[in-house]
């Protein structure tokens, strides 16, 4: 079994699993409204994101020292020690707005996050029910949650104490291996309200929420089973959770995994940039320097308070630059090269790769070049392809064309109409300081070859004829149509299988260079009301043979018996496709001569009477 696992999406905050890295991918619940005493009501209306709210939280996998937070009243939960993790931004949609909305109609709003540290973007289907928020399915580009029993997400409504418990089951389907089946079950308690001290701000009578979910996977008959638990704190003011732990272990996991989520501050959120890298020239010489800039809208990131602009150049004298605006960047040896940008903000990295971007020419001179059909068919066009390199203009000539001239850049639909023979191809090419260099290539005009399929013929229904034709000089590809008739379709001569009804067959033929021709015939097929019965058989099981039919075509009802020579009746029917395998009752005759009586009704109205004899042989 090779495929990638996915252990689940934890707690709505999912985990992915390969052979290279943890991916790590966390989903939103919800907060807040208050009353006295550190407690408050968490409900849907209150402590759920509306439609295009958006968050941001900071994600450490794997604090150390950090243990599993305690329950209870007027606990006190210190995060401070936790620096601030890469970024992960969450927003809700309407479900239109996602990559496969289709594929789970339940759903009623998508959930939609992205993890800046790797790029990773993830959908959440989700849907309302009398006891909170729900699964329909999960969406990324590497796996697929389908929930057959919606798994509850966040329980509503909820007051401290309260203990609520969901199953769920689910198919997935992880790296595009075989699906597996998943089914779990989670309990939702509210057990905790105190102080929650986290890096970058201190918040009162928060709540705490803990969900312990167990995960059994079977796979093609291997069961794995993950616990996982996870917690959730809300506080009064935010209708989003502001922070989460959580644990999960099984499976194929050798070691325990810890996730901690918090609220990110606002300055520290970034958002989504686009980079763009331009320079100054496209195609240098050899011994030449190019001037990069990476263009960004530079006031997104003014107020960020780490910014770091690092530069990778392949092929260059200077392979690597930490700075915004590199020096200029000589290249002393023809190649194509790449050239990539990683702008960090805060701590999220954003990166553009231009691959194989930069073509360094040697000698600084423009290079002619094009690519072109070398045969070509009298009577067709053909279009022509520019590959030249360090050119700005370009000047073409077609010796024995319609189109004698031109001065774009790859012409198209160049035809030579009039006569045969080589004729010359040129294209001249400059650069911008106007050095110039010509190529010439010769392009042979042919006729086009002449086909004969051969004279119609005239065969018996259910019989089959030869069909072969004569082209040019034989060398070419031959194909016939329709393929499904003939026994080779590649062939220039070919056989018919059996034919029941007039066809008209088709042959073409290519030679070098693309010039094609074609005929046709026609096999008239004339209905055959022949019948009769074979004179002997052999049913000794070598599949030849072996059963006795009522041969014959146009046959619309009919009557056979085969009697012995003592006039006692061994076989009989009146279908023709019902035949004798030399048994009566279950029991193998001997070898020997056998009467027959055949009376056969024809579609055309005609009654024939046959008797005769048949020999079966052992």
């Amino acid at each position: 079994m090779n495929r990638a696992f996915v252990p689940d999406e934890i707690g709505g905050r999912f985990w992915t699993i390969s052979a290279v890295r943890l991916i790590f991918i966390c989903v939103l619940t919800g907060a807040f409204s208050s009353n006295l005493f550190g407690q408050f009501t968490l409900n849907f209306d209150d402590h759920y994101p509306p439609q295009g709210f958006e968050t941001y939280y900071s994600v450490v996998m794997n604090p150390e020292n950090f243990p599993q937070p305690e329950p209870g009243a007027g606990v006190v939960w210190d995060f401070s020690m936790l620096e601030m993790g890469s970024q992960i931004w969450y927003r809700q949609l309407p479900v239109s707005a996602g990559s496969a909305p289709n594929a789970h109609p339940g759903s009623e709003w998508l959930e939609w996050s992205e993890h800046n540290y790797d790029g990773y973007i993830q959908e959440n289907y989700l849907s309302l029910g009398p006891n909170g928020v729900s699964f329909e399915g999960h969406f990324s580009s590497n796996l697929l949650f389908d929930y057959s029993e919606p798994r509850l997400y966040n329980a509503f409504p909820m007051n401290f104490g309260d203990v609520i418990t969901d199953t769920w089951a689910c198919t997935v389907q992880a790296g595009g291996g075989q699906p597996y089946n998943r089914v779990g079950e989670a309990t939702f308690e509210y057990d905790g309200y105190g102080t929650l001290i986290l890096p970058n701000m201190t918040l009162e009578n928060a709540v705490r929420v803990i969900k312990t979910t167990e995960y059994v996977d079977d796979l093609d008959g291997t069961t794995l089973t993950y616990n996982e638990i996870t917690i959730d704190w809300y506080a009064e003011g935010y209708d989003h959770f502001v922070a989460s732990w959580s644990r999960i272990e099984g499976g194929f996991l050798f070691f325990p995994m810890t996730r901690v989520l918090y609220l990110r501050d606002e300055q520290d959120v970034v958002p989504e940039l686009s980079l763009s890298i331009s320079r100054d020239i496209f195609s240098p010489c050899d011994g030449e320097c190019v001037q990069f800039t990476g263009i960004t809208d530079l006031s997104e990131i003014e107020e960020a308070q780490e910014v770091t602009w690092h530069w990778f150049f392949e092929g260059a004298n200077l392979e690597s630059f930490v700075g915004m605006v590199p020096p200029p960047i000589c290249y002393d040896s023809a190649g194509v090269f790449s050239v990539a940008l990683v702008l960090t903000v805060n701590g999220v990295p954003f990166t553009e790769i231009l691959e194989d971007e930069i073509t360094v020419i040697e000698g600084c001179g423009p290079i002619a070049n094009f690519d072109y059909t070398p045969i070509v068919c009298l009577g067709q066009c053909y279009d022509f392809t520019n590959t030249s390199s360090n050119a700005v203009q370009h000047f073409w000539t077609f010796e024995g064309a319609a189109t004698p001239i031109s001065e774009d850049f790859s012409p198209t639909d160049i035809c030579y109409l009039d006569q045969t023979g080589i004729f010359n191809v040129t294209l001249t090419v400059a650069n911008a300081n106007g050095s110039s260099t010509s190529i010439t290539q010769q392009v042979t005009v042919v006729n086009p070859p002449n086909i004969n399929a051969g004279p119609d013929q005239t065969i018996i229904q259910g019989t089959t004829t030869t069909l072969s034709a004569i082209a040019g000089n034989g060398t070419g590809n031959f194909i016939w149509q329709p393929f499904e008739d003939v026994t080779c379709f590649s062939c220039p001569a070919t056989t018919t299988y059996p034919l029941n009804e007039t066809t008209t067959f088709i042959v073409f033929y290519e030679q070098s260079g693309g010039c094609q021709t074609s005929d046709t015939l026609t096999v008239f097929v004339e209905e055959s009301f022949a019948f009769g019965v074979p004179n002997s058989f052999s049913p000794n099981g070598d599949g030849v043979n072996d059963i006795l039919f009522v041969r014959g075509s146009n046959i619309t009802r009919m009557n056979f018996v085969v009697y012995n020579r003592y006039g006692e009746e061994m076989f009989s029917t009146t279908d023709q496709s019902s035949g004798w395998d030399g048994t009566k009752n279950g029991r193998e005759l001997n070898a020997g001569v056998f009467g027959y009586y055949l009376e056969v009704f024809q579609v055309d109205g005609t009654r024939h009477e046959v008797k005769g004899d048949l020999t079966l042989v052992r």
